[in-house]
């Protein structure tokens, strides 16, 4: 099952990266590289977040409606069009241009939230699910995600650009898109016992 723990890990690789350059690493960012008080950080990353916790059931529902395939495909599309633009909004340095920036970010996070974990353990046999999926998942997280803000740290250094993170989101979503365009639906089919 190596080609589906390979499956497993790139599908997920754009929710690694979100996950932890919005969660984790954009307190940092907007203090220290845009200039923001530490409780502005704090607090449009919450707003953010409650809005993530609150679309991802709803974008579950539409995973479990038209598949988990398309839901990724549309997902990765949208981390591919929004992220700089998010990013470029983010940077005018207002609390609302963070709260926005942050929101629209978390709309296709939310999609690949949903959804990713079911896609991943759904493409492995039951008697080997877990192992393989734990596999899968947790490389795709120890290169892309966990790295994910010391990533984003180097990109703005050597290249002195504040929106260089952007980047590294969109280089992962590109990865994902690849990954769920190869990647057959598991949706609507029974889990294998096999």
């Amino acid at each position: 099952n190596y080609k589906q723990i390979v499956l497993a890990a790139g599908v997920g690789v754009a929710q690694f990266v979100a996950f932890y350059l919005l969660l984790t690493y954009m307190p940092t960012y907007l203090s220290e590289e845009l200039g923001f008080q530490r409780w502005e950080a704090f607090l449009s990353l919450g707003i953010a977040t409650m809005f993530l916790m609150i679309a991802i059931p709803f974008a579950g529902i539409l995973s479990d409606q038209i598949g988990r395939r398309p839901t990724l495909i549309l997902a990765t599309i949208m981390f591919l069009i929004l992220t700089y633009p998010s990013f470029l909004i983010i940077s005018q340095g207002t609390f609302f241009s963070a709260v926005l920036g942050q929101v629209l970010l978390a709309i296709p996070a939310s999609a690949t939230a949903a959804n990713q974990l079911a896609a991943q353990s759904e493409m492995f046999p039951t008697r080997i699910r877990y192992t393989a999926y734990a596999i899968g998942m947790n490389v795709g997280v120890a290169l892309f995600g966990g790295t994910a803000p010391f990533i984003a740290t180097y990109l703005i250094s050597i290249t002195g650009n504040d929106l260089a993170p952007s980047f590294y989101l969109m280089f992962a979503a590109g990865l994902s898109l690849i990954t769920a365009l190869v990647m057959k639906e598991t949706a609507k089919a029974p889990l294998r016992d096999v």
